[in-house]
């Protein structure tokens, strides 16, 4: 698997490896987000524990990775996840993100 681009990947490099971030999924080619998580260190990179749909939809398209933000607690970074989920809707209850939980 090849990741074409990773936006913002310069203030990721920056942050305090022991914060958390938070992180978006885009499709290479229609730059459809399909997917929100929050880590820290190189989560948003790993491929590994990934659901069904979005091991499918890297397959067909391809991805990409926006750093959306950096240097938060564990607290934080759950709420934004919860937050970007909550405004982009889950694809099993009618909106765009594979994610399997409310965050």
């Amino acid at each position: 698997m090849n990741i074409e681009k990773i936006i913002n990947w310069e203030l990721f490099e920056l942050q305090d490896k022991t914060l958390f971030y938070t992180y978006k999924h885009f499709t290479l080619d229609d730059k459809e987000i399909f997917y929100v998580g929050k880590g820290k260190n190189k989560r948003c990179l790993d491929i590994a524990d990934r659901n069904l749909w979005w091991n499918n939809i890297v397959n067909k398209h391809n991805y990409y990775i926006e750093i959306d933000q950096i240097n938060l607690s564990e607290k934080e970074a759950l709420q934004r996840e919860k937050d970007l989920i909550t405004q982009l809707g889950r694809r099993e209850l009618g909106g765009k993100l594979v994610n399997l939980t409310d965050g």
